[in-house]
C-alpha cells in the first residue's frame, strides 16, 4: 500500500508558524499524514540520518528553501538515492534559490520550484507543472495539484453578470502624427501622450496633451555619446518628460540612463544606471523615478543584481531594488518578460507602484504592488478569463481602481476576443478577480476580421487620466477616447 506520509522540511521562525500550519492543514485535507521537520540553522549528522529515514517512508517531500540553506544538506541525503520520492521545493516570492540548488534539477523526481507570497502570514503558492508520464508522472502531477490547491483554494471565478460598464466617450482627441497603422504605439502617462521616434530619431521624444496639442519635443543628450536610443518615457506631475534608454559611447561602450527633459526640450538632469537597462519608467508623487528593466550581466554572473524594479532619485541615485527576475522565471531568456511592453507594464501612483506581468511563453501572469511608504511587496496570481488571452493595456485610476485590457486569438475556435476587465486584488487571497466591464467583451469569427466592427467596439486600453480611462474603440479613427467605468453601489467581495 502506498505511503500516506508527507515529509515537510523547512526552517520556520516563530513569527512564521502560520505558514507551517497552512501547509500541514492543506496536506491533511488531501488525506495525507504530514510529518513536520523544522530545522535549526545547524544540523547534526543524526538529524541528517533521521530525515533520510523519514523521506524513504514518505509518499513525497515538501521542502521549503526560504531562509533555510541548511536544507540542501538534507536534500543531498535524500534526492540522489530515493528516485521514488518526489520532492516539491517551495520558495518565498522574490527570493532566489540557493546557489547550489542547480545540482538537484538534474533529477526528474524534483519538481519545479513553486514561489509563494505572504500577506498577513497567509501562505500562497504559484507555479507551473513539468510534463511527465507513467507512475512517477502521475505522482508528480498529484504533488503539483496539491501545491496549486494550497494557492487556489480561495480563488474567485470571474463574474460575467456584474454592474460595471464603460460610459460613452466623454472626450475624444486625434493624434495624426503619432497614431497610424504603422506607427510606434505611444504611451499615456499623467495626462499626457508620449511618443518615441524610434524608427526616425531614437533620441527624440514628443509630448502631447489630451487635446492633441504638442506640448514638448525633447532630445536627450549624453556627453561623449555616438548614438542615443530611448526605450521608454513618462511624464512628471509638473508636465516634464522623463526618458530612459542607452547610449553608445565613442569608445564602443554602453551607458544606460534616465534623463529629465524640461519645458524647452533640453536635458535638465540625468542618472547613470551602470549595467541596468531600463525598459519602462514612471515618476512618483515625490519626484523620484521608478524603472523596470534588467541587469545586462544577469546571465553572466551569479553575483549580479537581478532586481528588475529599481527606485531612483536624481540627487542621490539608486534608492532601492525590488522583484528578482529569477523569482518570475528561471529561464535564461526571462529578460524578454521585461523587454516586451506587451508582457510587462509599470504604473506609478500616489502611494504605490504597480506592475503587471503577462506572458504565455513564460507561464507568468502576476500582479505586483510595492507600497512606497513601507517598501512592502505583495503579489497576486492572475488567471485568464479565456484561452490564449494576452494583456494589451494596463491602467490605474487616481482613486486606485485597476483595469487591464485583454485580447486573444483562438486557433481552435477561429475567434478573436477583446475585453476590458477590472482587476480586483483582495488581501488574504492569492489570486485576483477579473471582472468584465459590461459592453466591452466581444468575440468574432475570423471571417469578420476583415470587416468593420460595430462602432464602439472596445479595442485597447492606453492608461488612466484621473478617474477616466483612455481607450481606443472602433469609430474613433486613429484617435483616443476618454470614458468612465461606472461602479456598482456595492462592490463584489
Amino acid at each position: 500500500m502506498p505511503s500516506k506520509v508527507v515529509l515537510i522540511l523547512g526552517r520556520f521562525t516563530p513569527e512564521r508558524k502560520a505558514v507551517l500550519g497552512a501547509i500541514r492543514e492543506k496536506v491533511r485535507q488531501f488525506k495525507y499524514v504530514p510529518v513536520l521537520f523544522d530545522f535549526k540553522p545547524l544540523s547534526s549528522q543524526t538529524t541528517v540520518e533521521t530525515v533520510s529515514t523519514l523521506a524513504r517512508m514518505s509518499r513525497f517531500v515538501i521542502a521549503d528553501l526560504t531562509d533555510a540553506k541548511s536544507i540542501l544538506q538534507e536534500l543531498q541525503a535524500i534526492v540522489p538515492v530515493s528516485p521514488s520520492v518526489v520532492v516539491q521545493p517551495l520558495l518565498l516570492a522574490f527570493q532566489e534559490e540557493p546557489g547550489m540548488f542547480d545540482f538537484f534539477r538534474r533529477f526528474p523526481w524534483v519538481l519545479d520550484t513553486q514561489t509563494r507570497c505572504f500577506k498577513e502570514n497567509v501562505l500562497y503558492l504559484s507555479g507551473r507543472r513539468s510534463s511527465s508520464v507513467g507512475v512517477l508522472g502521475r505522482l508528480r502531477h498529484a504533488v503539483f495539484t496539491l501545491a496549486l490547491t494550497i494557492c487556489f483554494s480561495e480563488v474567485d471565478q470571474p463574474q460575467e453578470d456584474n454592474a460595471f460598464s464603460l460610459s460613452p466617450a466623454i472626450h475624444t482627441s486625434f493624434y495624426p502624427e503619432v497614431m497610424c497603422a504603422h506607427c510606434i504605439v505611444p504611451t499615456w502617462d499623467r495626462h499626457y501622450l508620449l511618443h518615441l521616434e524610434i524608427d526616425k530619431d531614437p533620441s527624440l521624444v514628443t509630448m502631447y496633451d489630451r487635446d492633441g496639442k504638442k506640448v514638448v519635443e525633447g532630445r536627450v543628450t549624453v556627453q561623449g555619446a555616438a548614438r542615443i536610443s530611448l526605450r521608454a518615457a513618462g511624464a512628471t506631475q509638473g508636465g516634464r518628460i522623463v526618458a530612459a534608454g542607452g547610449a553608445t559611447m565613442a569608445d564602443g561602450s554602453n551607458q544606460y540612463f534616465i534623463a529629465e527633459i524640461g519645458a524647452t526640450g533640453q536635458t535638465v538632469q540625468a542618472i547613470h544606471l551602470g549595467d541596468f537597462s531600463p525598459q519602462q519608467v514612471c515618476t512618483a508623487s515625490d519626484g523620484t523615478v521608478w524603472a523596470l528593466g534588467y541587469n545586462q550581466r544577469s546571465n553572466d554572473s551569479a553575483e549580479a543584481d537581478t532586481n528588475i524594479l529599481r527606485h531612483y532619485d536624481f540627487a542621490n541615485g539608486l534608492l532601492g531594488g525590488y522583484v528578482s527576475l529569477r523569482s518570475l522565471s528561471a529561464a535564461r531568456d526571462a529578460v524578454l518578460l521585461v523587454e516586451s511592453p506587451h508582457e510587462s507594464s509599470l504604473r506609478c501612483e500616489k502611494d504605490r507602484v504597480s506592475l503587471l506581468f503577462w506572458s504565455a511563453s513564460h507561464s507568468v501572469a502576476q500582479y505586483v504592488v510595492v507600497n512606497t511608504s513601507s517598501q512592502e511587496v505583495v503579489c497576486w496570481r492572475v488567471i485568464a478569463p479565456f484561452a490564449e488571452a494576452k494583456a494589451n493595456g494596463f491602467a490605474v485610476t487616481d482613486d486606485g481602481e485597476v483595469f487591464v485590457s485583454l485580447t486573444g486569438w483562438s486557433d481552435s475556435e477561429s475567434t478573436m476576443r477583446h475585453g476590458l476587465y477590472k482587476l480586483q486584488a483582495t488581501t488574504g487571497k492569492a489570486v485576483v478577480t477579473l471582472i468584465p466591464v459590461g459592453g466591452t467583451v466581444t468575440a468574432f469569427k475570423c471571417h469578420d476580421c476583415g470587416h468593420a466592427l460595430p462602432d464602439g467596439t472596445f479595442l485597447e486600453l492606453y492608461g488612466a487620466d484621473g478617474d477616466e480611462l483612455v481607450v481606443r474603440r472602433t469609430g474613433d479613427g486613429w484617435g483616443l477616447a476618454w470614458a468612465k467605468v461606472s461602479m456598482p453601489a456595492s462592490r463584489p467581495d
